[in-house]
Parts: C-alpha cells; sequence; structure tokens
C-alpha cells in the first residue's frame, strides 16, 4: 500500500484526516495494555484486537496507527458521517489519551492510502 498526501484518486483508495499520533505497534500495545487495560501478549495480533475496539486507536494502512480520530473518506463519495462539534473538546481528549502513555501535543495529519 501507497501513502500520499492529497485526495482520493481511484476507487481503491482511502483519503484520510487524523487528529492525534502516528503510532508504531509497540506503542499501540502499550496502550492497549498499560491504560485499556487487555491482555495483550507479544503474540497477540494487535491488529486484530483493534480492530475489535471502537477506538481510540486505529489503523490505516501502511502508515500503521493511530491513537486519536480518524476521518476516512472513499472515491466513490462515502465517508465517515462523524462529526465534530466542538474540536477543542475532541483534542483535549486525544491529548489526554496520548498523555497517558507519555505523548507530546496531538498533531493533524493527512493522506491517502490503498483500501
Amino acid at each position: 500500500m501507497k501513502i500520499r498526501n492529497g485526495f482520493v484518486s481511484n476507487s481503491s483508495s482511502v483519503s484520510f484526516v487524523a487528529i492525534g499520533y502516528k503510532i508504531d505497534e509497540q506503542t499501540a500495545r502499550k496502550y492497549l495494555s498499560d491504560v485499556m487495560h487487555l491482555d495483550v501478549s507479544e503474540n497477540d495480533d494487535v491488529q486484530e484486537t483493534i480492530e475489535t475496539l471502537d477506538g481510540p486507536i486505529e489503523s490505516i494502512g501502511d502508515l500503521g496507527f493511530v491513537l486519536g480520530k480518524v476521518f476516512k473518506f472513499s472515491s466513490d463519495g462515502g465517508g465517515d458521517d462523524k462529526m465534530i462539534k466542538n474540536a477543542a473538546d475532541v483534542i483535549a481528549e486525544i491529548e489526554k489519551q496520548g498523555n497517558a502513555i507519555g505523548l507530546g501535543k496531538p498533531k493533524i495529519f493527512t493522506g491517502e492510502y490503498m483500501g
């Protein structure tokens, strides 16, 4: 899968806007264990565990994992119906999640991956 900034360019692409932290598998495992108190051993598939949850970690292609909010949009016009009513509240909640494992300020980033 290729990730690049820009808009959706073909039918198998998904564009996204994310607010939060790009994290690797080890950091995702730490958050699941230390903050969410889930028993995630080294042999467990972190991706599968994340897929069973309703946030706060999401997988986005080869980028890895995002701790925060991810808004995805497909080339067929589909997209998340999630609405941010108060951005300051959303950012404060994401920052609280990041602080739980020693991350700094959340970032806003965009990209595209092959879905």
